[in-house]
């Protein structure tokens, strides 16, 4: 049953993402490509394919141009139009906003374009992503087990920025679920000045005998790095964990299955393109002891994306994680989980 339902899901999103519509940019030598416009200038067009990434194209080897948004297009000559990109009788043309009547174009005489941005109504603010999968776990036991992740992330140059990760396992054995994230990042201010961040995650892994974690996280955080195809984001602040411990595991005797624990963090999320058409991101916590100076956590997470389409696809997932001082001495203090599905972008 569970089989079919995630055969299922991968049909509906690439029936989805098939309808997804896409510039085409066509080349003197008769070439095809399709995906989106960045922008023009200096004479270059900036070009994002699903496959090939951010390409560079001179002007001048444009035979032709196609777009679905309207640009803002600066032509040699100082005049400006407003419109899209077409292909007209086998030819180049601007169709102006409010109007069907199509402009001839020499493409070679564009100096800058740049998409117009959308009314506030249209400006989309929101990233979301929904992915589904394999992950094998390794762990006190090792398992396979599907699962689902849903994340929402809004970006903005000023104002407040926020991260949300739902993730659960699709296991049919024991409580469902047996495994589940939850987190809730936010970061205000300015995006390029030293700003304070909220942090709370909520766990629940029979793995690790915890019924349920709950991280709070308050600190300062700042975007080292800041560009079209690298960010860099450090973050100091202090960390409170709560852990409800699993009372049942192998029968433990413990009279304590609760504890609160200080610690300092240290956090660092990276994301950027590690070739033309893959992408990494990676976030790594350090979590030292105030309450406990022996006490240190720490976790990994590292995802690397290959697009199958513009807005699917392909998943890898790395989850790593350490406690010096697991919630029981029979635990292990290394946990690793490995992930491989796919992603949809809407």
């Amino acid at each position: 049953m569970l089989r079919k339902i995630i055969y299922g899901l991968l049909i509906l999103l690439s029936t989805i993402s098939c309808g997804a519509q896409a510039d085409i940019l066509t080349l003197h030598q008769g070439d095809t490509l399709s995906g989106k416009v960045v922008r023009i200038a200096e004479g270059t067009l900036v070009f994002r394919t699903a496959l090939s990434g951010q390409m560079m194209v001179p002007m001048d080897t444009v035979e032709g141009l196609r777009t679905d948004s309207n640009l803002v297009i600066s032509m040699n000559d100082d005049s400006v139009q407003y419109g899209k990109f077409i292909r007209h009788n086998e030819a180049a043309h601007i169709l102006p906003l409010n109007s069907n009547t199509p402009i001839p174009l020499n493409l070679a005489q564009v100096q800058e374009a740049m998409v117009l941005p959308s009314t506030p109504e249209e400006k989309k603010t929101w990233e979301k992503r929904l992915s589904t999968g394999l992950q094998g776990r390794i762990s006190n036991e090792d398992a396979l087990h599907a699962y689902t992740r849903l994340e929402l992330s809004r970006r903005a140059t000023t104002g407040p920025e926020l991260d949300i990760n739902l993730k659960t396992d699709l296991s049919d054995e024991g409580s469902f679920p047996s495994n589940f994230d939850a987190s809730f990042d936010l970061r205000s201010g300015k995006r390029n000045e030293l700003r304070p961040y909220m942090s709370l995650t909520l766990t629940k892994d029979e793995q690790r005998a915890l019924n349920l974690e709950s991280n709070l996280s308050l600190g300062l955080g700042k975007y080292w790095l800041d560009n079209d195809t690298h960010e860099l984001y450090g973050g100091l602040g202090l960390n409170a964990t709560r852990k409800n411990r699993d009372g049942d595991y192998h029968n433990s005797q413990a009279s304590d299955h609760n504890n609160t624990d200080l610690h300092l963090e240290l956090q660092l999320r990276y994301q950027g393109w590690i070739t033309q058409n893959t992408t990494l991101q990676n976030t790594l916590i350090l979590l030292p002891g105030i309450s406990d100076l022996d006490a240190f956590q720490a976790s990994s997470n590292t995802t690397i994306t290959y697009p199958i389409t513009h807005r699917l696809k392909l998943r890898f997932d790395l989850d790593l994680q350490y406690d010096n001082q697991p919630t029981y001495h029979n635990l292990n203090r290394w946990n690793a989980g490995v992930g491989a599905g796919v992603q949809f972008d809407f």
